[in-house]
């Protein structure tokens, strides 16, 4: 990276990630399956995690999809489970306070520091310290 000023910088690290897809078919059509890990760490990920197991869930995923039922309608209560509800949040508000993005006054987040932005009930936690997990701070 480099600014105007003549800053020269560069970073250097390392993520792994591994992720699993399978397809399921029968009378009921197609479905598929996913599964998949990361890490800031290199291929010591695997040393953590088995990659059949990793398999053997996303097919019994898409297994699972190929024989369920039609999911009733209605209003109802929306529980969001801890995988995917961090992506959800993020793609959703994340991005909006990303700090060089308020800083250019680019966020709609820009002017409320110190200001309740969300109902009581939405808490969000940014641990930094966790280790071996994505960060969101350094």
């Amino acid at each position: 990276m480099a600014n105007s000023d003549g800053v020269y910088a560069s970073d250097d690290q390392v993520r792994t990630l591994f992720s699993v897809a399978c397809v399921a078919t029968g009378d009921a059509g197609m479905q598929t399956g996913r599964e998949s890990t990361g890490r800031p760490i290199g291929f010591e990920l695997f040393d953590e995690y088995d990659v059949e197991e990793l398999a053997e869930t996303a097919a019994q995923r898409a297994l699972t999809k190929l024989n369920a039922r039609p999911a009733p309608s209605g209003a109802m209560p929306v529980v969001i489970g801890c995988g995917g509800g961090g992506v959800l949040f993020h793609e959703a508000c994340g991005h909006g306070l990303e700090a060089d993005l308020v800083k250019k006054q680019a966020s709609v987040f820009a002017e409320r520091t110190g200001e309740q932005v969300a109902s009581e009930l939405v808490t969000l936690i940014d641990d930094g310290t966790m280790a071996k997990e994505w960060e969101l701070s350094q």
